[in-house]
């Protein structure tokens, strides 16, 4: 979807994500670098237990044991809390224990959202090329609510920095390296 989020649910709540452009004029709370957002609309149903967005990223055993910093700003359409953050190890044999963020309460105006932390490391963890991180945020339940995102950078080390805007044409090539 939207900038690669994967959505992974179990639960009869209905989620569409798109891209939508910000307004060229910009908006309160948040730089004007950014042109897109990640928009998670969410609506309400009535069981079940799981609405996470999932960010996957490459080489997780050059990451393992190190200080990372994951920061990206985010709103909603109304209040609520995303009570499930985290960074866990996938298609990792013996996996280090992941990492879980503390709740947050996400307010209708552009929050920066900063967190630092360490990843956990496995002498005997086996890595394979479909090995990754995985940075999920779990939407809350049978709510109502549009969830916006942007800016989303993970970084080594104990300090956020200013997003790094790239041109498509150095994304694209990045992306491209393996094909």
């Amino acid at each position: 979807s939207a900038d690669r989020w994967l959505e992974y649910q179990n639960t009869n709540d209905v989620l569409s994500v798109s891209r939508v452009e910000l307004p060229s004029t910009g908006e309160a709370g948040l730089p004007r670098q950014f042109t897109y957002m990640a928009k998670f609309a969410l609506t309400a149903g009535t069981t079940g237990g799981l609405n996470d967005l999932r960010q996957k990223v490459e080489n997780p055993k050059g990451l393992a044991g190190k200080t990372l910093t994951l920061s990206y700003y985010i709103k909603a359409s109304s209040s609520c809390t995303i009570n499930n953050r985290r960074v866990s190890f996938e298609s990792v044999t013996n996996a280090p224990s992941g990492v879980n963020l503390p709740s947050l309460n996400v307010t209708t105006g552009w929050q920066r959202v900063e967190n630092t932390f360490t990843l956990n490391n496995s002498s005997t963890a086996v890595y394979s090329a479909s090995s990754c991180l995985d940075v999920i945020l779990g939407l809350p339940i049978n709510t109502t609510v549009d969830v916006y995102i942007t800016g989303v950078q993970l970084e080594v080390g104990d300090t956020a920095t200013p997003f790094e805007h790239r041109s498509y044409g150095e994304e694209l090539a990045l992306c491209q390296r393996y094909y």
